[in-house]
């Protein structure tokens, strides 16, 4: 239901049997559950409730009144549309209510799952501007801080996403529960609506190799940018990397998207414990998949972020033939990365490092200039990894030793990004004087990222290109998030219905896995 309703805050059903009934309530902080009640005793309770789930009030139902819908009587299919936002003024320090047109030609961006932040994107117009944008609602816990604090920062700064205006505390989950409530497994969540300029398609979608490049190296710039600010993406991702609008200029061409968990930084790191839930799994760096393991574990920092940016380039590499054509195998490389564990995983891409990359696995599209930004970029990683180890082996070392080691590590940032930004701009004039591929004049579609991985641990076919709308990808699934939102999977049976009402005097709340925060 919320995926085909995107305005949806919450939804709620009645479950009943020959004897007995509940309330089922579901919303992004998952799920409530009411008491049993007699339907022959409580009529009017059932009545009530009955009447309730059939409101036409919108309201009542759990639909968002701020967007709105033209519908055909003739067809009865919507139209045209709009979103409202009660847009803030920090300054003025109060509201202005502006209306957007919905583009009914882009069907809305909707996230997968009901626990987590509920993410959804609208496309939309101002009217006033005609300009396009982008209105992203989410769902963050009360914990965390707001995304417009970053957002913010990230003002003026190109290569990053910039911010229009925005809607916070929209509405929460805790109004939707009983006064009072409290229960283990709720986490109270907050809606936050974000006006952002439009961009493009995520890189996925490259066409050109050049086109790749400047993108990732205007991410660059902009992440660089961004953490000298104080603040620190952590969740890179191909997803998370957008082209900018036609004829972007000089820095914009590649956008950094999605600044729901960053965080600001206290002497050049996280003050955050490094937490393998946070971020997209297959972009983590080491530090953060071996997090668990290790005490002390590496602050994250922004080598972290460059490390996956060094994923999402080779992610790309090691996959595609050519624009839109993805190999009909996972190459093993990418394989290592989607096992199970995160500490297999880790020793699988730590190989990488202190070895060598399997560059012969490498589509021949790409070229020898690839290969050596390959080289180069793990040419930087390389040896932090390795001072990495010789802390974590703490030979001689006290525990407060090895965090200040780790600390030390985290400094050297104008360096590492000169070296990264530097061999991206020789790729770029390498890539400029060998002009388009003849695999770049034919434009295919690529398949969907989230395509689940049907074959990630077949074995290797040899290089041949597959359909986009069968070719298996790596799934970027996001993790949890550091919230300790975890909870075992809720299964209905018909025993949780009729169960003994001695044991539930007060409503419950059931929660879910998730896969965003």
């Amino acid at each position: 239901m919320f995926l085909h309703q995107p305005n949806r805050l919450f939804s709620r059903s009645l479950m009943i049997t020959e004897k007995h009934a509940r309330l089922v309530h579901f919303d992004r902080s998952g799920v409530y559950v009411t008491p049993l009640f007699s339907i022959h005793k409580d009529r009017e309770l059932l009545i009530r409730l009955i009447l309730g789930l059939t409101s036409p009030d919108e309201t009542v139902l759990g639909l968002d009144t701020s967007v709105q819908w033209v519908i055909d009587e003739a067809t009865g299919r919507k139209v045209s549309g709009t979103v409202t936002v009660e847009e803030y003024n920090d300054e003025t320090e109060t509201s202005t209510s502006h209306t957007y047109d919905l583009n009914m030609e882009e069907a809305p961006i909707v996230r997968p799952g009901i626990r987590g932040r509920g993410t959804t994107g609208w496309h939309a117009t101002d009217p006033v501007t005609k300009e396009s944008v982008l209105i992203k609602d989410a769902w963050r816990t009360d914990k965390r801080a707001s995304e417009v604090e970053h957002l913010r920062t990230a003002i003026g700064i190109p290569g990053v996403v910039q911010m229009l205006a925005y809607q916070d505390f929209c509405a929460q989950t805790r109004d939707y529960r009983p006064p009072g409530h409290k229960s283990k497994g709720f986490y109270n969540r907050i809606k936050l609506r974000v006006v952002m300029k439009k961009y493009g398609t995520s890189i996925w979608h490259f066409k050109t190799r050049l086109e790749l490049l400047h993108a990732l190296r205007d991410v660059l710039s902009g992440h660089k940018a961004l953490f000298d600010r104080g603040v620190l993406h952590r969740d890179i991702s191909v997803e998370n990397i957008l082209f900018g609008s036609h004829d972007a200029p000089d820095g914009c061409r590649g956008i950094l998207i999605d600044l729901d968990i960053a965080v600001r930084t206290e002497k050049g790191v996280s003050p955050l414990p490094p937490s393998s839930l946070t971020g997209t799994r297959f972009y983590q760096s080491v530090s953060i998949l071996r997090a668990p393991e290790l005490d002390p574990a590496p602050p994250q920092g922004y080598l972290d972020d460059l490390e996956s940016i060094f994923y999402v380039l080779s992610h790309l590499v090691f996959l595609f033939t050519r624009p839109g054509v993805p190999l009909t195998r996972t190459p093993v490389t990418l394989q290592d990365w989607l096992v199970e564990q995160d500490s297999s995983a880790a020793v699988l891409k730590l190989g990488l490092f202190l070895s060598s990359i399997p560059l012969g696995s490498i589509p021949p599209y790409w070229g020898p200039t690839f290969r050596t930004l390959l080289e180069e970029f793990r040419g930087v990683i390389a040896p932090v990894m390795k001072q990495k180890a010789v802390v974590r082996e703490g030979v001689d070392m006290t525990r407060a030793d090895q965090v200040k080691a780790y600390l030390e590590i985290s400094q050297n940032v104008d360096s590492s990004y000169e070296k990264v930004v530097a061999a991206f701009d020789k790729a770029i004039a390498q890539v400029k004087q060998e002009g388009l591929r003849p695999e770049e004049t034919v434009q295919e579609t690529s398949p969907d990222l989230r395509v689940t991985l049907a074959n990630a641990d077949a074995p290797p076919a040899p290089a041949q290109p597959a359909t986009p709308s069968s070719a298996p990808v790596p799934s970027s699934k996001k993790r949890p998030s550091d919230d300790g939102e975890q909870g075992a999977p809720y299964k209905r049976r018909r025993s949780d219905v009729e169960s003994s009402t001695k044991s539930e005097v007060s409503g419950s709340t059931v929660t879910e896995p998730s896969d965003e925060s």
